[in-house]
C-alpha cells in the first residue's frame, strides 16, 4: 500500500479548506498530527463548528469547538471558541432557548412590502446587511403597525422601574424576531465570531432604563451561541440625535462620534456582526463598520431591526 506522506495530506486539507469543504479537510487530517496539521485541525475545526452552530447542530459543534480550543493557533480563536462551547452548553442542556426553536416568530411581525435596503449604502465597509421590517413612522400611511407602534414604545422614556422591566421584556421579544430572521433568512450566523451592540448615548440609555441595540444584541448573541462584545466600541464624545439632523447631513455629523477601545486589537482577522434597532440612512452602521475595519475585522456585517424606509 502507498502511503501519502504528511505534508501532501496537509496540502491536500489546506486546498479542501479553500473550496469550503471543512469536513473533507476535517477527515484527511485525522490522518496526521503532526504540528502543522495540529494548527490546521484547529483553524477547519473553528471555521466548521460555526457553520454547524448556524445550522443549528449544537451537540456535533461543541465536538469541533472543543478541538479548536486545544489546537487553533490564533488565541482569540481559542477564546472564542471555549466561550461558545459553553453557550452551546447552556443551549443543549435547556438553560437557553436556541434560535432554532423560534419558529414562527418572524412570520408574526413581518411586514409586507417592506423596501429592500440598497447594498450600495453599505458597500464596501459592510459585507451584508439584514433587516427583516420596516418602521413606519411620521406620516407614513401605515405608521399605526404593531411592529412600528411597540418600537416606539420601547424608545420612549420609561416611569418608573416596573415600566422599564415591561418595556425591555418587550425589547427581548423584539430580539427573538431579530435572532429568528437572522437563522432563517441570512448567512450571517454561520460565519460570525462575536456580535457588538451600536452604543447607546448614555442620557437617553438612563431615561428608558436599558438600552435597546444592548438587549437586542444580548438576545440575539445568547439564542445563536455567539459570543457578545460590549466593550470594544465605545461612544467618542455624547452622541447626536441623529433624528434631528436631514439625512443628507448624518454622515458628516457621525463622523469619528465612535472609536475603539483596548479590547479592539482582538479584531485582527475576525468577522463581526453590528446589531442596532432602527436604521434610516446607515450613517452610525457604515461609521462604527470604519473603525472595526481599521483595527483588522475581515468581514463586518450588520442586523438591523428595521428600517425607515416609507411603504409604498
Amino acid at each position: 500500500m502507498i502511503r501519502i506522506p504528511d505534508d501532501s495530506i496537509v496540502q491536500l486539507a489546506r486546498g479542501m479548506l479553500y473550496r469550503g469543504d471543512y469536513q473533507g479537510a476535517m477527515d484527511s487530517l485525522r490522518r496526521v498530527n503532526t504540528p502543522e496539521a495540529r494548527e490546521l485541525k484547529g483553524t477547519a475545526s473553528y471555521t466548521y463548528a460555526k457553520q454547524l452552530v448556524g445550522n443549528g447542530q449544537y451537540g456535533t459543534a461543541r465536538e469541533f469547538f472543543a478541538n479548536a480550543v486545544s489546537h487553533h493557533p490564533h488565541p482569540v480563536a481559542r477564546k472564542l471558541a471555549q466561550e461558545r462551547n459553553h453557550l452551546l452548553g447552556m443551549i443543549t442542556s435547556g438553560a437557553i432557548e436556541p434560535v432554532s426553536a423560534m419558529t414562527g416568530t418572524l412570520a408574526s411581525v413581518r411586514v409586507s412590502r417592506a423596501i429592500t435596503l440598497p447594498s450600495e449604502t453599505f458597500a464596501p465597509l459592510i459585507s451584508f446587511i439584514g433587516c427583516p421590517a420596516a418602521y413606519r413612522s411620521g406620516y407614513d400611511p401605515e405608521r399605526s403597525d404593531p411592529l412600528s407602534r411597540l418600537i416606539r414604545l420601547v424608545k420612549r422614556r420609561a416611569s418608573g422601574e416596573s415600566a422599564a422591566l415591561e418595556r425591555e421584556r418587550a425589547v427581548e421579544r423584539l430580539g427573538e424576531i431579530l435572532a429568528d430572521y437572522a437563522y432563517r433568512e441570512t448567512p450571517i450566523l454561520r460565519d460570525c465570531d462575536f456580535i457588538v451592540p451600536v452604543p447607546s448615548d448614555t442620557e437617553r440609555e438612563s431615561e428608558r432604563g436599558y438600552s435597546i441595540p444592548l438587549v437586542l444584541a444580548a438576545k440575539v448573541a445568547m439564542s445563536s451561541a455567539v459570543p457578545l462584545d460590549t466593550g470594544m466600541i465605545e461612544a467618542s464624545g455624547p452622541l447626536p440625535d441623529l433624528r434631528q439632523v436631514p439625512r443628507w447631513a448624518r454622515a458628516t455629523t457621525i463622523t469619528d462620534a465612535y472609536r475603539g477601545t483596548d479590547r479592539a486589537v482582538t479584531l485582527e482577522g475576525m468577522n463581526v456582526v453590528i446589531v442596532d434597532d432602527v436604521v434610516t440612512t446607515g450613517a452610525t452602521l457604515n461609521e462604527i463598520a470604519l473603525v472595526l475595519k481599521e483595527y483588522g475585522a475581515e468581514n463586518v456585517y450588520a442586523l438591523v431591526l428595521a428600517h425607515t424606509e416609507r411603504s409604498v
